[in-house]
């Protein structure tokens, strides 16, 4: 008998070998399946989350005297949808294609509602829907209610440097109308504004916010309110006092008119009112018949859109006694002359020795002027006319004389040497 020696193919080989008949029939088999499956068309689903649920029939709500408690489109809901469509339209599904909303418009009473979820598809032919959770969204309702409450302004930091806000303009009470629920707790309005970023004559329009009658915010939106903050540019400008005094030659006998001062004043405006604007100008001030200083509050004349904001100034009208003048001769006295020198002093042709301080045998012219009421008391004693040697050495010297007064005099009195100006003077 004739042993066989052919041995048996190995299982492996037939899935390494005749690699391009199995590419042929993968190939096929897609062909087959995508045949298969556009002549059955069948049914496949899709789930799609985070849907946003838009709100519908507000206006038709509203109309009706109702409204949301709260604004839909702060928190907007979302819901998840599974979708059912045919095989040809399944890749079409994606959540740019589903809408979703809840109408509002049929509610007729207020309080906790509980509204269905719409669901309706775009740009698929057919499309069903399986399932939608959250099925129902939860809405409260409130009565509209409409009053009106006070407004106030509220200041935040501080102007910048060279502005002022004099007279700030805005409505007294703004009219809100919403929820029942928030109007009816809500006390006043409140319109925030930091003046730190305003500028001259700049008006804003500001959204208001509200609280309830212990300051606790309200969440509430209301209209914007416009205010005038009146802003106006600061300038500091000095009075003219020329021409300001009425009657100045006719005061009492015996009297004159001396002058008259105003100090600086603080003034505003906007920009292009003030920017040219030097100085000031008063009302004239009448002294007919004065007989003495006086103070009295300038009456300025301002320009149109220019307003004080310092006090008023004070004007300071000073009116003396007139004054006269009378010449004394008074004797000079040398003082200072070093210890051990002599000096010989001429004036006028005439030459006096000395060795020691003391009067000297040389007259002074001196005037001396004052109100009449005080220069009949003044007496030559009352007259010092002093020539100092202090600090001279042996020389030749021009020296001018000192006067002084007697210190009991006030200060309305003056004297001044008339003659003679200088002394010559030689020491040795």
């Amino acid at each position: 008998m004739r042993k066989n020696n052919s041995s048996k193919r190995p299982i492996a080989s037939y899935f390494t070998n005749n690699l391009l008949l199995k590419v042929a029939a993968a190939v096929f088999a897609i062909i087959l399946w995508s045949f298969v499956t556009i002549q059955t068309n069948p049914e496949r689903t899709k789930t799609l989350r985070d849907i946003p649920v838009a709100l519908q029939g507000l206006e038709t709500l509203e109309s009706n005297g109702f409204t949301l408690r709260d604004k839909f489109s702060e928190n907007p809901p979302v819901i998840t949808v599974k979708v059912s469509a045919k095989y040809s339209e399944f890749m079409y599904i994606d959540e740019s294609v589903v809408f979703a909303s809840i109408d509002v418009s049929k509610i007729t009473t207020d309080g906790a509602a509980g509204v269905n979820v719409g669901v309706t598809f775009s740009n698929v032919a057919e499309a069903t829907l399986i399932s939608v959770e959250p099925r129902t969204i939860n809405v409260t309702v409130d009565k509209i209610a409409t009053k009106e409450v006070p407004l106030e302004l509220n200041k935040l930091n501080a102007l910048p440097e060279g502005l002022t806000s004099l007279h700030p303009q805005m409505p007294e009470n703004v009219s809100i109308s919403g929820s029942s629920y928030y109007v009816e707790r809500i006390s006043k309005a409140l319109v925030d504004v930091d003046l730190s970023l305003l500028t001259d004559g700049q008006i804003i329009n500001q959204a208001c916010r509200f609280v309830d009658e212990n300051n606790n915010p309200i969440k509430f939106e209301g209209s914007s309110v416009t205010v005038d903050m009146d802003v106006q540019t600061l300038k500091e400008l000095p009075v003219n006092t020329n021409g300001s005094i009425k009657n100045s030659g006719k005061v009492a006998e015996g009297y004159e008119f001396t002058g008259v001062s105003v100090g600086k004043v603080t003034v505003c405006g906007h920009a292009d009112d003030i920017a040219n604007l030097t100085e000031l100008n008063i009302r004239p001030i009448d002294i007919l018949g004065k007989s003495e200083s006086f103070q009295q509050q300038a009456q300025l004349i301002l320009p149109a859109g220019i307003s004080l904001v310092s006090e008023a100034p004070q004007a300071k009208i000073t009116i003396s006694e007139k004054k006269e003048t009378v010449t004394f001769e008074c004797p000079v006295s040398v003082s200072n002359l070093a210890s051990g020198h002599t000096a010989v002093i001429t004036s006028s042709g005439k030459t006096v020795n000395i060795s020691a301080d003391g009067n000297i045998d040389i007259k002074a012219s001196v005037s001396v002027t004052a109100p009449k009421s005080v220069l009949s008391s003044v007496k030559a004693t009352d007259i010092i006319v002093r020539l100092s040697l202090l600090g001279k050495e042996a020389g030749i010297y021009e020296l001018t004389p000192v006067v002084t007064l007697n210190s009991s005099f006030a200060s309305s009195v003056s004297a001044q040497i008339v003659s003679p100006t200088q002394l010559h003077v030689t020491i040795s």
